[in-house]
């Protein structure tokens, strides 16, 4: 599973996105393409992440019922 995230400091102009791995410690380093570095901690714990991509996956119409 990823997350996407963007650089602060040129996201708004550039729009550039960066998917990440996600890490049991929740500490990103994001270095995007122009030398911005940057690091963020998701505070968001794995079983509500979980839960979040499971909601959107339901609703992009992913779920099979036989």
């Amino acid at each position: 599973m990823r997350i996407v995230t963007s650089c602060r400091y040129c996201g708004k102009e550039k729009k550039d996105l960066y998917p990440l791995d996600i890490l049991d410690d929740g500490i990103y380093d994001v270095n995007c393409k122009f030398g911005h570095k940057e690091i963020f901690v998701f505070q968001e714990l794995p079983f509500e992440l979980l839960f979040d991509i499971v909601l959107h996956a339901i609703l992009d119409g992913y779920l099979f019922i036989e």
